[in-house]
């Protein structure tokens, strides 16, 4: 790639600053800066105007330009700075770069080299602080000068990483669509939560149990809500289906697995079968696969629950399935959440909050019929058959 032809399209102002920052990074001087538009006494860019170090000169040139006329006029910004240094009063000696977007040839690159000793002896000292096309191809190709050529416009971004930054925009917006009517006033805080947010931040894969309508999928929301917020680490939080897991570990193997900065947490809801057993040999050995990723990965979390009954079922229908939640999920360590434990007075909490998320969405004649059967379920006692009831 020609990056004399690309940078010669620059405006002048991006290009000198665009010197800077090369000039930043090749000499490692971070006090280097530049000034606004106008008459600047053959100074593009200088780490202290009462007595620098280094000078920068930036010529931004046609690639057709000739040669001859270049090299006159680069003698001419040599002769312009040694009179800025009579008067700017500098006493001590500086180091001076020419950075140019077009080529140099050897008797070229001599002649300004000669000419610099000649005038500001030592300020050149050797070919390192003479930038030009050539050099900039070279510098383009290290990896320690990579962003500041594409955030110029010089290099185009990598496509894979394209790829990547849209695939996690996508997962940041499905994200925010997940809790969009996730409303935390309606959870019930047990001692269940705060178990289940440790065992996750600990082992990073979580299977809660329980019975229909007892807050499965809502204690899942409020995992990933609690992760989300957290200020220490960036969460993108998806839901898949249990089908669905070599996509997962295909787009976290792709996009985060070598991402320190984002973590993937994934709800799989349900994950046995909503009304009954329904999962195939090929899924289980999946399930194996992600909790082999999990528990050998440091930022993917995944978070799983199904019906107490048909996790049972499984068990008993399934020998395989059996061995690996006991091997997995049991004997090795405690992975399992049992909703069901909740006690009567947490249980009527839920009640209540279950009750009140769905007065709230009802008009006043509906209101009234809810109340009814609310009061009716209270009597009896019959919190858990009354959230099921009251959520459908």
């Amino acid at each position: 790639m020609d990056i004399g032809i690309r940078a010669d399209g620059m405006t002048t102002s991006d290009f000198e600053n665009f010197a800077i920052e090369i000039v930043k990074k090749k000499f490692k001087n971070n006090s280097l800066h530049g000034f606004k538009e106008g008459k600047d006494d053959g100074i593009d860019g200088i780490d202290d105007i009462a007595s620098p170090s280094l000078v920068i000169q930036a010529k931004r040139w046609q690639v057709t330009k000739n040669h001859t006329t270049a090299v006159k006029l680069l003698k001419e910004e040599i002769d312009k700075i040694a009179l800025t240094k009579e008067k700017y009063g500098w006493e001590a000696d500086f180091n001076y770069v020419i950075i140019t977007s077009m080529g140099l040839s050897p008797a070229g690159l001599k002649e300004i080299r000669d000419y610099a000793d000649k005038i500001i002896p030592n300020a050149i000292p050797n070919d390192d602080y003479i930038i030009f096309s050539s050099t900039l191809t070279t510098l383009s190709q290290q990896k320690a000068y990579r962003d500041i050529f594409m955030n110029y416009g010089l290099l185009e971004k990598d496509i894979t990483n394209v790829l990547r930054n849209a695939r996690l925009k996508s997962i940041e917006a499905e994200s925010r669509d997940y809790f969009s009517d996730f409303d935390a006033h309606y959870f019930v805080e047990t001692r269940f939560l705060g178990e289940a947010y440790h065992i996750l931040q600990r082992e990073h894969i979580l299977l809660i149990q329980g019975p229909a309508g007892i807050g499965k999928t809502t204690t899942c929301s409020m995992l990933g809500n609690l992760f989300l917020n957290n200020n220490e680490n960036i969460f993108d939080i998806i839901v898949r289906k249990v089908e669905d897991i070599n996509e997962v570990l295909t787009l976290y193997n792709g996009n985060y697995r070598d991402n320190e900065d984002r973590n993937l947490f994934v709800i799989f809801d349900d994950f046995l079968g909503r009304n009954k057993f329904d999962v195939g040999e090929r899924v289980l050995q999946d399930i194996r696969k992600l909790y082999s990723a999990s528990t050998n990965t440091n930022n993917l979390f995944i978070c799983l629950n199904s019906r107490t009954q048909i996790l049972q079922d499984a068990r008993i229908v399934n020998f395989e399935f059996q061995k690996l939640i006991d091997e997995n999920f049991i004997e090795n360590r405690n992975f399992i959440i049992d909703l069901s434990r909740y006690s009567k007075i947490d249980r009527a909490y839920i009640f209540r909050k279950t009750f009140e998320k769905k007065l709230h969405s009802l008009g006043d004649i509906d209101k009234l019929e809810l109340v009814g059967k609310y009061n009716n379920l209270i009597g009896k006692g019959l919190y858990s058959i009354g959230i099921t009831f009251l959520d459908q």
